[in-house]
This record gives C-alpha cells, sequence and structure tokens, in this order.
C-alpha cells in the first residue's frame, strides 16, 4: 500500500490537510450558482479522500507503534479520545454556530485543526512512547 511505501504519518498529514481546506472553503459563503454544486461536490470529494486517508491509516499507524501486545489498548485509548474530543468539538462548533455564525464556526474548526496538524507533524510519538515503557 501506499501508506507502506511513504509512511503513515505523510498520508494522516495530507488527508488532515485535505479536510483544513475543505474546511475553509466551507467557512465563505456560497452563492449559489452552477459553481457553487461543482464546490460542493469538490467538498464531499475531498472529505471522502480525508475519511479514506486518515482513519484507516492511524488504525495502522498506531498498530505499528503500539505492538502487538498493547494493541488492544492502545485503541481503546485512541477511540476514548476521538470519541471525546468530537463530543466538545461538536458542541463547541454547535455554540458558535448560533451565538457567531457559521463562518466563525468553520474557522474556530479550520484553526483547531491546523493546531493539530501542526502538532501532529512535530511530535514523534515512537519517542514518546519508548519513554513511557521505562
Amino acid at each position: 500500500s501506499l501508506s507502506d511505501k511513504v509512511g503513515r504519518k505523510p498520508i494522516i498529514i495530507v488527508g488532515l490537510s485535505i479536510l483544513l481546506v475543505s474546511c475553509i472553503i466551507l467557512a465563505f459563503p456560497i452563492q449559489v450558482s452552477p459553481f457553487s454544486v461543482v464546490l460542493i461536490i469538490l467538498i464531499y470529494i475531498m472529505h471522502g479522500f480525508y475519511l479514506a486517508s486518515v482513519d484507516p491509516i492511524s488504525r495502522a499507524y498506531i498498530a505499528d507503534l503500539a505492538g502487538k501486545e498493547k494493541r488492544g489498548r492502545a485503541y481503546g485509548y485512541y477511540y476514548f479520545s476521538v470519541g471525546f474530543i468530537s463530543m466538545v468539538e461538536a458542541l463547541v462548533f454547535g455554540y458558535i454556530y448560533e451565538v457567531f455564525s457559521y463562518t466563525w464556526a468553520f474557522l474556530y474548526i479550520s484553526v483547531s485543526l491546523a493546531i493539530c496538524i501542526v502538532i501532529f507533524t512535530v511530535t514523534d510519538f515512537s519517542k514518546i512512547i519508548k519513554k513511557a515503557e521505562m
């Protein structure tokens, strides 16, 4: 697979970056026109690339980092974190959407996602895991 050739982390970063671009596009008003239909289809395609590149590759990345003995626990931590953060982010997004506007809500998500991409890019998780095992 592609992630075996180029590495899992770069593909996850590209997938998250695609999601970031689609969120930035969604932050701005789209006028109804033939172009808007094409733009919405493009955003759906981008979201499909994001889903195809992040979730399965993340699971493989976790399996690589955790090893066979700790894989189950690592998946548990991962899915707990994803679920909890998704719940909190949905509440914050909804609040910003209702109180301010959808533009501010999508800009908030875009900034949050950009911060996550930077943190994920610069963090060497293998060193953190080795340190935790000591």
